[in-house]
């Protein structure tokens, strides 16, 4: 198994990731302005994982591609898949390359007790299979994380229900500011429970969710189209 783990970028999810996996590897890390390693030293790593919102992928993998050795793994841990497998077989042709997106954050390790159960999806886009089998078995053995395998276009499809759709409405039930009620019902309390879920989620995040996964629009216009379906069939009830 490799030994060390770069990670670029050290946000909410650069830190979880941090959490856990420097019980296993020597970790690395490069954070533009942060007081950890330079790039250069976090390349020159095993494995390289991206961990940066995706609107700034392209820019990072152009600067990180003069360190990172052809030996090396690369990863990103987007939330959509599709465009950032395309950055990174651009700028790392002669890499191995793996999709991944864990599908929880420090919220949902936090109400979850640890990661323990928690699903990871996988699109494997140029790992050789003792490699690819030696990442799954660790995910599942050694961090007990639940394995889902995708194409990148079957998960970006996927996510943007799954994802799209339910920050969508949290982030306008944020807005609204709804809480808690002497009346609340048990459904109202699902939408605060929603709501405060993704209540820290970074508006990068929020951007990637809604503006890189190639389906989500689809979803959100057929979304307010029910909305006002409902809205029109009321007036005329």
């Amino acid at each position: 198994m490799s030994k060390t783990i770069g990670i670029i970028g050290y946000g909410q999810f650069g830190k979880l990731m941090h959490k856990y996996l420097k019980g296993y590897f020597e970790v690395r890390i490069y954070k533009r302005g942060g007081e950890h390693d330079t790039l250069e030293e976090t390349c020159d790593s095993d494995i390289v994982i991206f961990s940066i919102p995706v609107q700034f992928l392209d820019t990072s993998c152009a600067l990180a591609s003069k360190y990172i050795k052809k030996e090396a793994i690369v990863m990103d841990v987007a939330s959509v898949k599709v465009q950032p497998i395309e950055i990174l077989k651009k700028h790392f042709p002669n890499n191995e390359i793996l999709g991944t997106h864990p599908i929880f954050g420090p919220q949902s390790e936090r109400e979850n007790g640890g990661v323990e159960g928690l699903p990871i999806a996988l699109t494997n886009v140029s790992l050789g299979n003792n490699r690819y089998n030696e990442i799954k078995a660790f995910l599942a053995s050694e961090l007990k994380l639940k394995i889902v395998e995708k194409s990148a276009k079957e998960h970006d499809k996927e996510m943007a229900l799954v994802q799209g759709l339910s920050h969508f409405i949290a982030r306008a039930l944020k807005n609204m500011e709804i809480k808690n009620m002497d009346m609340s019902t048990h459904s109202y309390r699902e939408l605060i429970r929603l709501k405060d879920l993704l209540a820290n989620d970074t508006w990068d995040l929020f951007k990637t969710i809604q503006e890189h996964n190639p389906y989500a629009v689809d979803v959100r216009n057929q979304f307010m189209g029910e909305l006002q379906e409902l809205v029109e069939k009321l007036d005329t009830c």
